[in-house]
């Protein structure tokens, strides 16, 4: 009794079973499809890149000074040349006269140096040397005398000494006394004249020096263009490198952005980059890439974390766009492009038994397909097998889309209500 009772519970079972998968084919589930087609696929890295000038200096202070002339402003066009700001020069007029003044005194010394002696100086002169001659004979005489008392004990050691000593003072002045006859007699010696030529060099060289640096007091463009930035006032007091003007030709502009070290390898100069910014209107337009810089740098990811990036100077296209500096815009670096493939949505194909599939409107039933794929673009991959042109996929199919089971498209459901 107890084992029918088995046999009739597990037959029951059963019969609900089959009931419950037969119902589950013939239900009808609402699906989205996609109609396979063919198109150009582009992979791309998308960035945000800073326009730049093409011509763009940052005019830095020479001196240290006080600005007390300023004759632009910002947005101001300017020419190479043009003075856009005057420093304090009274400090420096001070010093220049010090010097001149220094220059005169020295060149004035030395005019009179070269100028000869009259008679009266010469003859004090000749007195000085007969004097001279006759006070050093003296002492000769006294030396060599004293010489033979010492050497005959007559005299003391100290005497003996101090007759040489003399001796040696009276030659001294001898020779003094005789160059400045021949000085008073010839004027200055070559030596001397050295002296006084290297003097005044040295004072004319801090002239010269100073008179270079009086230049630096006037603030003058380096090129062509527009003030872009302007970092000082009157009044304010400025230090040498300080930055103090930026001047650009805002007529020739270009973008600077960076890419991920590792998606470098993938762009190429000359390739194309499709530009645009919502925020100013400015739709998508097509400029060149012109140059990849040979050097990576460190950047800050927003979240964080350092990365290494490479430089990338992209050209614009020859419209008027009106973009000032440093307007940020959106970039597409193209990378890969392919003409005329098959291709569906991303988010029709998923994984099942380790291979790509996807599911097909088969006569409004659901149909699995094993795909191959091939290159990637955003939301849309390349399908190389598996489909052909007109064949209808479906979209974002979910745990309750099984093989078998009707569909019925939500477009024509919502056409029929």
């Amino acid at each position: 009794m107890k084992k029918k009772i088995k046999w009739i519970v597990l037959a029951v079972i059963g019969i609900i079973g089959i009931a419950y998968f037969a119902a589950g084919r013939n239900q009808t589930l609402e699906v989205e499809t996609f109609r396979v087609e063919t198109g150009k696929l582009e992979k791309f890295i998308e960035e945000v890149g800073t326009v730049k000038m093409e011509q763009q200096t940052t005019i830095y202070a020479s001196e240290t000074g006080k600005v007390v002339e300023l004759m632009v402003s910002v947005g101001d066009m300017v020419k190479a040349g043009d003075v856009l700001a005057k420093l304090d020069e009274k400090e420096m007029a001070i010093q220049l006269a010090g010097l001149q003044a220094e220059k005169d005194a020295a060149l004035a010394q030395y005019q009179d140096a070269l100028r000869p002696s009259d008679g009266e100086v010469i003859k004090k002169a000749q007195l000085a040397v007969k004097t001279a001659e006759i006070n050093f004979e003296e002492a000769k005489r006294t030396a060599e005398n004293n010489k033979k008392l010492y050497e005959a004990g007559a005299i003391s050691h100290e005497a003996y000494k101090g007759a040489a000593a003399k001796l040696e003072l009276e030659t001294a002045a001898l020779e003094s006394a005789r160059s400045d006859l021949e000085i008073a007699q010839k004027g200055i010696s070559t030596q001397q004249k050295k002296e006084f030529e290297a003097r005044i060099n040295q004072v004319q060289a801090q002239i010269d020096l100073q008179n270079q640096k009086k230049t630096n007091f006037v603030i003058k463009a380096t090129q062509d263009g527009m003030i872009m930035s302007k970092e000082i006032q009157n009044g304010t007091y400025i230090q040498p490198g300080m930055a103090v003007f930026e001047i650009g030709n805002n007529k020739n502009v270009y973008i600077e952005s960076d890419v991920l070290m590792s998606e470098i390898g993938d762009v190429q100069e000359g390739g194309t980059v499709v530009i645009w910014n919502d925020d100013l209107g400015i739709g998508e337009v097509k400029g060149t890439v012109r140059k990849i810089h040979p050097k990576a740098f460190s950047k800050i990811s927003d979240l964080g974390i350092e990365q290494k990036r490479v430089k990338v100077e992209i050209d614009l296209p020859q419209m008027e766009l009106k973009l000032k500096p440093d307007y940020d815009m959106d970039i597409r670096i193209i990378t890969q492009t392919k003409p005329n493939v098959l291709w569906i949505p991303e988010n029709a194909i998923f994984e099942y038994q380790g291979t790509d599939h996807v599911f097909v409107n088969k006569d409004g039933v659901a149909s699995l397909k094993k795909i191959e794929k091939g290159m990637d673009s955003e939301e849309r991959v390349e399908v190389i097998k598996g489909l052909q042109v007109g064949e209808e996929v479906i979209i974002s199919p979910d745990e309750t889309l099984k093989e078998g089971v009707k569909i019925k498209k939500k477009d024509q459901t919502e056409k029929a209500q």
